[in-house]
């Protein structure tokens, strides 16, 4: 038997629940006859914490609710061989037009790789 997945990536930081929040809203008003009991996947950074009690869950659309940390981390091996050479966040390419006026620093190293 097959079983369908809504998977979403997210960011441990209140702006990425709302984003969420949001996706999940229109999902729900548009989509919610089309889910069919499908289980919602969330891969997320550490630290998630109580951020996960501030996601708008709807029971009757979705089967399981399932949460995964993902280590974004940069690994040591790599610490290791380039010491302090590695910046944090990588710049987004559109940072004069985008994401930096919304306080997005760019892409960190360990969602890169």
């Amino acid at each position: 038997m097959n079983k369908n997945a809504i998977v979403y990536l997210v960011r441990s930081d209140e702006a990425s629940i709302l984003e969420l929040n949001t996706s999940l809203n229109s999902l729900y008003s548009y989509l919610a006859a089309t889910v069919n009991n499908a289980d919602l996947i969330i891969f997320h950074e550490s630290d998630f914490g109580i951020l996960g009690t501030r996601i708008d869950f709807r029971s009757d659309v979705f089967g399981k609710i399932i949460f995964c940390e993902v280590d974004l981390g940069i690994p040591s091996e790599t610490i290791k061989n380039f010491g302090g050479k590695i910046e944090k966040f990588f710049p987004h390419p559109t940072h004069g037009i985008g994401p930096i006026a919304y306080g997005h620093p760019g892409f960190s190293i360990g969602y890169r790789s």
